[in-house]
Order: structure tokens, then C-alpha cells, then sequence
């Protein structure tokens, strides 16, 4: 054991956004239109709990518990967890759910739903309202 080197790894760190960064982001997707309040609950959803894209995609109405500001994802290997969010990200989500009551897939389980009626994929793109890629 004395002669083996440990394994060098293959993968570099992925790159953090600045304060900065991430306030020009959340203002990228201001406005009142739809996109607008799914991006911006969306974005602040990442910041505030660091989930990865396929659990943001699969969480569904009854996953979020607004009263105790958490949501619960399954992640790999269908585990489940239970992730905490602030106050700022209760409220994008709030705005979002209003107008999401009023959508044409408001009856669908997921919490984001897709174009074509079915739930959101970690493969589908977003774009707020200005054009800006989420």
C-alpha cells in the first residue's frame, strides 16, 4: 500500500456564480408572465437548495410544502430527500403557483409543466420572457 499513488482526478470543479452573477440572473427573468415567475422560482430554487436538474423536473404539487418552505425530490437510485428553501424562493414560488392556477396544464401533477402536456425534462430548454436562457 506504502508504493500506490491515490487516483488523479479526471473531473474539474464546477465553476460557482458570483453574488453578482446570480442577482443578474434572477433579474433576467423578472416580469409578471408566466415564464417569467416559473423561471425565476426555478433559478431560485437551484440557488437556494442545489438540487440537480432531473429532481427539479420531477417534483410534483404535492412534493412542495409551503407553509414549511421545503420540497421533497427523489434524486439517484429513487432516493428521497427533503430540501429547505428561504423565504425569497417561497415567494417567487407563491407568485408562480397563482398564475400556474390559471394555466392550461394547471390540472397535471407536476409542479413545471412541459409544452406538450406532460411533465418538464432535464432536457428541455427554458427561456424567461426576455430571451435570456435559464
Amino acid at each position: 500500500m506504502a508504493r500506490l499513488r491515490p487516483p488523479k482526478p479526471t473531473e474539474k470543479p464546477v465553476r460557482v456564480l458570483s453574488d453578482d452573477e446570480l442577482k443578474a440572473l434572477i433579474a433576467a427573468c423578472a416580469g409578471k408572465q408566466f415564464a417569467d415567475r416559473r423561471d425565476e422560482a426555478i433559478v431560485r430554487m437551484f440557488v437556494d437548495t442545489g438540487m440537480r436538474v432531473s429532481e427539479m423536473c420531477g417534483i410534483r404539487l404535492d412534493d412542495l410544502e409551503m407553509k414549511a418552505d421545503q420540497v421533497t425530490v427523489r434524486g439517484k437510485g429513487d432516493r428521497v430527500r427533503i430540501l429547505p428553501f428561504g423565504s425569497k424562493t417561497g415567494t417567487a414560488l407563491e407568485r408562480y403557483l397563482r398564475l400556474r392556477a390559471r394555466h392550461k396544464l394547471a390540472g397535471l401533477a407536476w409542479l413545471w409543466p412541459g409544452s406538450r402536456g406532460r411533465e418538464m425534462t432535464p432536457r428541455g430548454s427554458l427561456r424567461c420572457s426576455s430571451g435570456a436562457p435559464v
